[in-house]
């Protein structure tokens, strides 16, 4: 059983210290570039020594990379006799009665 508070990610060790705690919040921000200077460098220190923030840092990268080629289609219009049948249930008039 694991105490509770602990983020276990696959193929990732649970996170004991509070520091990577910290580290795990920030990284988002690191990645993204939005993350002020000071802390780079902190997060960055952090990081050569941390295999399992190292880790959560490279399943957080390649979790981004797959959003960014992940293409959506725009779904195709809805009918009439669907747009009416929408309303119908956003109504509660469903069966010519009210739900």
């Amino acid at each position: 059983m694991r105490p509770r508070g602990l983020r276990i990610t696959r193929n990732v060790k649970p996170v004991h210290s509070r520091e990577c705690r910290a580290i795990f919040a920030a990284l988002s921000e690191f990645v993204d570039g939005t993350l002020p200077a000071r802390n780079c460098r902190e997060l960055r220190q952090h990081l050569s020594g941390c295999k399992p923030c190292l880790q959560y840092l490279d399943s957080l990268r390649k979790t981004i990379d797959l959003c960014r080629v992940y293409q959506t289609t725009p779904a195709p219009p809805l009918s009439g006799a669907v747009r009416k049948a929408f309303a119908r249930v956003l109504t509660g008039k469903v069966g010519g009665r009210r739900s």
